[in-house]
């Protein structure tokens, strides 16, 4: 009976012994678990902190190329080929720059600014169904992506011909505001994944309803449909093509100079388009990637120089 409860005994303080351990491991796993987020934690943090910094630099940079100009922005100097890259004690910031005036502006397709009722801008429509043509859609679907984004920013609740307002959505109704970023377009009626990687690449959600100046100083042939979309009729993008591929090498002086060349290749711009070109720039975009740790953070910052000061006037975020 003795050696039976001895045996219980025994087999008792195994139990406590495996339980202890079992909780034990478990404790570790969690403190191991909680280092390590609170490791990445900081990471992430330290990432930020340096893509911060990286858009302030970036604006700096930016702010004294363009001072020093001596004629229009062209690509001279490689501001735009060449990365900035700068090492840290955990990893790598890399900054690319580029001219933000390469875009069209998705919420210049409406009039008026936030606060205020916003209306379509026929204009607008006009080139943004040119350049969708440019990139191969069709004439009639390029006409009801362009009206159903319309609808999409525009206040009123009537769908334009061939748009799409509220009765077009299941579940949830259209947001009548500025566009804050062009991967809100996968939401809208009548685009789809497709048509929507044709386009992306050339356009931009800027804060305003201003449509974009395009300058020609610093396109390269890959923006060819940028030029296409401001002479719809007559001028093909092959042609807009050529157009960049013979501007001068320091770049076209006056507009006078670009418009007698674009002429001499059969482009002829409506009285809208000769003023939604520039030789110059004073937007730019700086495209950030911070590697730290592990971790890695990408910000785009759009930079507004050429003032007095040059300053981030918009950012977005995101990470992998």
């Amino acid at each position: 009976m003795r050696r039976r409860e001895e045996g219980m005994a025994l087999l008792t303080v195994l139990m406590l012994v495996g339980v202890m351990g079992a909780l034990m491991a478990s404790t570790l796993e969690v403190m191991s678990r909680s280092v390590a987020l609170t490791a990445n934690g900081r990471s992430a943090q330290q990432a930020r902190h340096y893509a911060r910094g990286a858009a302030l630099i970036a604006a700096e940079r930016l702010q004294a190329m363009t001072d020093e100009l001596d004629g229009p922005l062209t690509l001279a100097g490689g501001w735009a080929e060449e990365p900035i890259v700068v090492p840290t004690p955990g990893g790598l910031i890399t900054v690319e720059l580029s001219d933000a005036s390469h875009c069209f502006n998705v919420n210049s397709l409406v009039a008026g600014s936030s606060g205020q009722a916003l209306r379509l801008r026929p204009e607008a429509v006009t080139q943004m169904i040119g350049l969708a043509t440019g990139v191969g859609i069709g004439p009639q679907r390029a006409r009801s992506m362009v009206m159903a984004l319309a609808d999409f920013i525009d206040s009123d609740p009537f769908p334009e011909a061939g748009g799409a307002e509220d009765g077009a959505y299941a579940g949830y109704r259209t947001p009548n505001s500025l566009v804050a970023d062009v991967g809100e377009l996968t939401a809208v009626a009548n685009w789809d994944a497709a048509d929507y990687a044709l386009l992306e690449p050339y356009l931009c959600a800027l804060p305003t309803t201003e449509m974009q100046a395009i300058n020609v100083n610093t396109l390269t042939e890959d923006d060819a449909p940028l030029l296409g979309m401001l002479v719809p009729q007559g001028f093909s993008v092959s042609a807009a093509r050529r157009l960049i591929a013979r501007r001068p090498a320091d770049g076209w002086e006056t507009l006078a100079d670009f418009w007698t060349q674009a002429r001499s290749i059969g482009a002829e711009p409506g009285a809208r388009a000769q003023y939604q070109v520039a030789i110059d720039s004073d937007l730019f975009r700086a495209d950030i990637r911070v590697e730290e740790a592990g971790f890695e953070v990408r910000e785009t910052a759009l930079i507004s120089a050429g003032g007095n000061r040059a300053e981030v006037i918009q950012r977005s975020w995101g990470s992998a």
